[in-house]
């Protein structure tokens, strides 16, 4: 068994900590499992990074000497070579090349970013050394069938890989860095930053184990100290204003999938839309309700958003609008709109708004 991880973004520990913490922790990790090998898929560094001491100490660590670090290049960290360690357990494939963990292993496909390229325009000079469906690609780059969602950091497509790519020389796995955001579908996955960088990069992290004689992988939470959320709460001027906002922070927490006890670590964008009787008493019930959890940044939660009524009649068929809406089943088109945003509608409809 081998770890995947991608896309750290280290700097300076006393800079940003936390995302030393969470390599820490996939090291505790790997090693409570007995796993002794790491590959770091890309981006293992913020962009001009000029001494990388820190890093290099950790390896040398006594607690971690007994894991081999293996570094693939991504676009932040282009220009990166084993020349900048000393320790003797790390590795960086700056050149595309053949690797096995194992004899008896699927060999892996070792691929560092390198502008102007395609991964199948490289991928292809090892043609022949690539047994169908019994070998592994590693990278740091672009799914561009489907797959890719927009990436807040860097438009544009990098070192692109497509599904012709894949059909043609059928890996058993590809695991890419470069998209932040953990992502899985068909052989191709993504492990996501173990550590959110901003609120954008939202819910509990992981990193991967894979099995290199088989190809199959499973999935490991990083334990970081800090989970953003970024969630919209729609407001609705009910008599029970208190209970109602405790049902959708019950309903938030449940999909977050944290432990009471830890929702201190969970740091929370919350926009507020909708319509409220007294948008003071609103603001007041929400900071109590909310209390467990930080919140992102001053000013929230944002309320500007929501708009004041006293409409009784219209409150009351706002309400039986949301009980409707809550029960009916809906489609699963991504393009569709959602509940919530159909709520939205059905609300402006209601209290005359355009």
């Amino acid at each position: 068994m081998i770890a995947v991880t991608a896309d750290l973004h280290l700097t300076r520990r006393d800079q940003n900590p936390e995302r030393f913490h969470a390599l820490e922790n996939i090291l505790d990790q790997m090693l409570q499992e007995k796993v002794n090998v790491l590959f770091l898929l890309g981006d293992v560094f913020q962009e001009n990074m000029q001494n990388y001491g820190e890093f290099d100490a950790l390896c040398q660590d006594s607690r971690y000497r007994s894991i081999q670090f293996h570094l693939i290049p991504g676009n932040h960290d282009p220009y990166l070579t084993s020349q900048f360690f000393s320790a003797e357990n790390v590795v960086v494939h700056s050149q595309p090349e053949l690797f096995s963990v194992k004899e008896k292993d699927f060999p892996i496909l070792c691929l560092p970013y390198t502008p102007e390229k395609t991964m199948g325009e490289e991928m292809i000079r090892f043609r022949d050394q690539l047994p169908e469906y019994h070998w592994i690609l590693f990278g740091h780059g672009d799914w561009v069938e489907g797959l890719r969602e927009p990436h807040s950091w860097e438009p544009g497509v990098y070192m692109p890989l497509t599904r012709t790519d894949v059909e043609s020389l059928k890996p058993a796995c590809v695991v890419l860095g470069h998209i932040h955001k953990p992502t899985d579908r068909d052989v191709i996955h993504y492990p996501g930053s173990p550590c959110g960088l901003d609120v954008t990069e939202t819910g509990l992290r992981r990193f991967l184990f894979l099995d290199p004689a088989t190809g199959q992988v499973s999935h490991r939470t990083v334990k970081t100290e800090r989970v953003f959320f970024s969630e919209r709460l729609i407001a609705l001027p009910v008599q029970e204003e208190e209970e109602y906002i405790q049902h959708a922070f019950d309903s938030m927490k449940k999909s977050w999938g944290i432990p009471e006890k830890e929702l201190g670590r969970v740091k929370l964008r919350l926009e507020v839309t909708g319509y409220t009787r007294d948008k003071h008493r609103l603001e007041k019930t929400i900071r109590s309700v909310f209390q467990s959890v930080q919140f992102f940044r001053e000013g929230d939660p944002d309320l500007s958003e929501v708009s004041v009524t006293q409409e009784m009649d219209r409150i009351e068929i706002a309400e039986a609008l949301r009980r409707e809406i809550e029960v009916m089943d809906w489609p699963k088109d991504p393009y569709a709109p959602s509940k919530e945003e159909a709520f939205l509608h059905a609300l402006r409809v209601v209290f005359g708004l355009s």
